[in-house]
Parts: C-alpha cells; structure tokens; sequence
C-alpha cells in the first residue's frame, strides 16, 4: 500500500463548542464544555451470504488506517433510513433493498450531543460507484467483503477498533445468538 498519510497544509478551527456554567443540585456551580455535533447513520450491510460491506481509509485525526462500516452525517432533513441508504451507495456503489434500524448510540455522552444511529442493509444490488465522490476523503476509500464471522474475529483482535463498526457487528451478534 502506497503512503496513505495526509500533508497538513493549513489548520482552520471549526467547531461548536460550548462552555456553559451550571448549576449542579448540589447548588454548586461549574463550567461544564459540550461539543454540538450533527446526528450519523453507520450500516451494517450484509450480504446473501452473510458477508459484511467494509470501508477501509485513512482516518487523519488517530493517524491509523481503519476499517468500518458505512457511515456518514445525518442532515434534519433527511430519515435516518435515506441517510442509510444514500451513504452506502455513495461510500461502497450498493444499494439497499432493505433497512432496518438498530439501536443508536451516544460515543462520548460526557462531552458531546452525538447521536449516531445504526441500521442494517439487506437485499443488496451492486449500482457501480458514483462517479463524483460527495467528500474529498472519499476518494481514498477501499470497500471488501468480509465473512461476519471473521469481521467478529477482527474485533477482538483490535483490527476494527471504528465504534459504529464496532458496536453494529457486536449488536448484530447478538440478535444471531438470540434467534438461535
């Protein structure tokens, strides 16, 4: 694999971030910091044969090479279940027959307002890759195949270590243990 490190070339602060004073039950006081972030969609999407659609790209801010599902912001506009959908068929060119929602999570509830949902994606179709990638870092990402069984395997192995990844394949696990 060639060099997939990026060459810093300017940094611009962007961000909304808050420090509220509050007042606690106690009576006391406290500046307490809270990150506003838009609401994400990650996607399990599975295959006929139970193979799970992974995205692999460089993630700069850990500076690590990280495979994970699909997943992307969520604008107020759009179902969760249309983001599920438009985000795997930009990040990956298939498309969903199928979604259905599992549930959401908060990564960092202590600091930020983060909601990511989750969703799994069956009755796939290959529709190609889009032709215009909809971000830059999209232009990075490589998509396989691989079997659940080893997706789980790579989990505990620290080879995914993506939490929507993460969280989805572990859920999903659990729904296979239950129905057994």
């Amino acid at each position: 694999m060639s060099d997939y490190r990026w060459r810093v070339l300017r940094t611009k602060l962007i961000a909304e971030l808050n420090i509220r004073e509050v007042e606690l039950p106690t009576g006391r006081r406290i500046d307490y910091v809270v990150i506003n972030y838009p609401e994400s969609v990650g996607v399990l999407a599975l295959t006929e044969r139970q193979e799970i659609i992974l995205v692999g790209q460089y993630r700069y801010a850990i500076d690590k090479y990280s495979w994970e599902i699909p997943c992307g912001g969520r604008s107020e506009s759009e179902s969760v279940e249309d983001c599920a959908r438009r985000e795997l068929e930009e990040e990956t060119g298939y498309r969903a027959g199928r979604i259905d929602r599992l549930p959401g999570f908060h990564a960092s509830n202590a600091t930020s307002n983060e909601l990511t949902h989750l969703c799994i994606a069956t009755e796939l179709s290959w529709v190609g890759r889009p032709a215009e990638h909809h971000e830059p870092v999209e232009e990075t990402i490589q998509v396989r195949l691989a079997a659940f069984d080893e997706a789980l395997a790579s989990i505990m192995r620290g080879e995914i270590h993506d939490a929507p990844a993460m969280i989805a394949i572990l859920l999903y696990a659990q729904m296979l243990r239950a129905q057994a």
